[in-house]
């Protein structure tokens, strides 16, 4: 996350109003994972950030599928378009820490950042529950970061997975 920041000078003054506005990057894509420069970026999507109703945002994705959304108050709406067919995805900015690398939340917080399906369980229903029992879900997220990462695919995030996982997830 990293802020735009406006600034407004009043002539003649020494100090400056400024407003920072936190933005998350998000990446439309085909397939789980960060890119770097592979071909999973969606390109050419419309989308818009609202808040409170209003449209503070617009834009359409390159060829990364890379949205550089502008998050004030620390909650938005993502909504894109593509062929005819609109999603709304809310957007809410963390402000605690993330969970350790080696505990299940913070293996199923970080694959989930990086887009990889979990299902629905957990509070938010996004698939970081805490569980420490596997599931099919979690053991297919596992072994597709595992091959992405060029990892030794075994399903287990382990210590030997947990520092590319971490690294990949930026956290």
């Amino acid at each position: 996350m990293s802020p735009t920041t406006i600034a407004r000078l009043v002539a003649g003054s020494t100090a400056a109003n400024t407003i920072n506005i936190p933005t998350v990057n998000i990446f439309l894509q085909k397939s789980p994972g960060k890119p770097s420069g592979d071909k999973r970026g969606i390109t050419g999507v419309a989308f818009q950030v609202v808040k409170n109703g209003a449209v503070i945002q617009t834009g359409t994705t390159g060829a990364d599928g890379k949205v550089v959304m502008q998050v004030p108050g620390g909650s938005a709406t993502l909504r894109v378009t593509a062929g005819g067919a609109t999603a709304d995805y809310d957007v809410t900015i963390r402000t605690d820490a993330i969970e350790g690398a080696a505990t299940a939340a913070g293996q199923q917080r970080r694959l989930r950042m990086l887009g990889y399906q979990l299902g629905n369980a957990g509070t938010d229903g996004n698939g970081v529950d805490g569980a420490v029992v596997p599931t099919t879900q979690f053991d297919r997220a596992a072994l597709e970061f595992q091959a992405d990462a060029n990892q030794v695919m075994d399903g287990v995030l382990g210590p030997n997975s947990q520092g590319p996982l971490k690294a990949a997830a930026g956290a």
